[in-house]
């Protein structure tokens, strides 16, 4: 998880063992709302040319299915 925080600024975190039930109240909840940020606070995000996302102004249609809040 570091390697991939480190290296592309992310992770990707599978849990087949929880509940359908109780993933959807975790993540379509809670974690959700700390992804929501304001637009020019996305818009100064830039992690250097060498990575994936070279700040998400960059790549804004993709970013709109990433942040599904529709804050962007």
């Amino acid at each position: 998880m570091v390697d991939a925080l480190a290296t592309f600024g992310c992770f990707d975190a599978h849990y087949p063992a929880l509940s359908p039930d109780l993933r959807a109240t975790l993540f379509d909840g809670t974690v959700r709302a700390l992804f929501v940020l304001p637009a020019d606070a996305k818009r100064r995000n830039s992690y250097g040319p060498d990575k994936l996302l070279y700040g998400s102004s960059q790549a804004v249609e993709f970013i709109r299915l990433l942040w599904s809040s529709g804050a962007f």
